[in-house]
């Protein structure tokens, strides 16, 4: 007998809306569907509130210190995003990225998350690397649409 291949878990939605018994299948996948669709379009409004945000930093990284070197201008602009990302999300519950495409930040309570949460869920924030891996695990371990980082600091993005 051949082994069955393990199933990925955004699959699991669709998969008990067509094999449950109470309640129109097609409904039920529509919904799924539409669950799909929502979080797609969610990740693509975080991406480009990142790719604005970032944008931003790295014009104040160019002003306030223009003549560094490649190492001392990515350090000043980690150090740059750690604090803007952190601040803003604390105090705003949005930075003007997401502002801009109308998602903020909260806390499983449902509002602005204290400087203590906002630090841990940005903390990937001042390296690439670590926001693009960070991402990664969030986007793909989990159905949610929170990052790794979310998810440890009990926050989340809405939109």
């Amino acid at each position: 007998m051949k082994p069955k291949k393990p199933e990925h878990k955004r699959f699991g939605l669709i998969k008990h809306s067509l094999f449950t018994d109470n309640g129109s299948t097609m409904v039920k996948l529509k919904d799924a569907v539409n669950t799909h669709v929502f979080m797609e379009e969610l990740w693509l409004k975080r991406l480009n509130a990142t790719a604005l945000d970032y944008c931003i930093l790295f014009v104040a990284t160019g002003i306030i210190w223009p003549a560094a070197h490649f190492a001392e201008f990515f350090l000043t602009m980690g150090i740059l995003s750690l604090l803007y990302f952190t601040i803003a999300e604390s105090y705003l519950g949005y930075t003007l990225g997401k502002k801009m495409f109308a998602l903020n930040v909260v806390d499983s309570n449902g509002t602005k998350p204290s400087l203590k949460n906002s630090f841990t869920r940005n903390i990937s924030k001042f390296n690439a690397v670590f926001l693009i891996a960070d991402t990664i695990i969030g986007r793909f371990a989990s159905s949610t649409h929170q990052k790794f980082l979310d998810k440890i600091a009990n926050t989340t993005v809405n939109g």
